[in-house]
């Protein structure tokens, strides 16, 4: 069962709300960079953060009568494909935290009243339109699918210059095509993997 603050309890029993969904979402967790959303019609500030307005929603959060959250799916326009770059580059954001919280347009000053979920990523999808992020509680650490990351025959997961890449030459740009590893002479980290007969995503 939540504990929330005295100020949100009052502000939920008002005759009037107007409640406001900011999504946090922990695109890099190496680098400790967030994505900060608002499903709002402007950008919101609470608690010193800018959250920008976004084409963003998720399912009505459920809870079990034994305080379990159900899992959610989180949904991001695509228009502007900027969500389907983060997807591209930082391993489908896969198993990264998301926070949900609600706030209220008539206490943004007061950075003690939300109310907050908080999530991991256990799979994703994406089209033309929009992606989808289906999200389990923190908490479900048994609700872990194995392998933890996609395997592709021609595409390289790695973060560009990162861990798991571990190119440190002068390029600036990589397409993660095993030819672009060739190039560079970093095809022994290529994070793709060729000997798949086909194009199919493996999980």
């Amino acid at each position: 069962m939540k504990t929330l603050a005295t100020a949100f309890k009052t502000r939920k029993n008002s005759e009037v709300l107007r409640p406001i969904f900011l999504y946090e979402i922990l695109y890099n967790k190496a680098g400790n960079q967030w994505l900060y959303y608002a499903n709002w019609p402007e950008n919101v500030v609470f608690a010193g953060i800018t959250y920008t307005r976004y084409p963003i929603t998720h399912d009505k959060i459920g809870e079990s009568l034994s305080g379990r959250v159900d899992k959610v799916t989180l949904r991001i326009g695509n228009g502007d494909r900027q969500i389907q770059y983060y997807l591209e580059n930082y391993g489908g954001l896969r198993d990264a935290e998301v926070r949900i919280k609600m706030v209220w347009q008539e206490e943004l000053a007061n950075p003690l009243c939300f109310d907050e979920n908080v999530f991991a990523v256990a799979d994703t999808a994406i089209n033309d339109e929009e992606a989808s992020l289906v999200m389990a509680s923190k908490m479900d650490v048994l609700d872990i699918r194995l392998p933890r990351r996609r395997y592709y025959r021609t595409y390289c997961t790695f973060v560009f210059k990162g861990e798991g890449c571990g190119y440190s030459g002068g390029e600036t740009i990589c397409n993660h095509s095993l030819q672009r590893c060739l190039e560079l002479g970093n095809e022994h980290r290529f994070g793709g993997c060729p000997a798949i007969p086909e194009k199919t995503i493996y999980i």
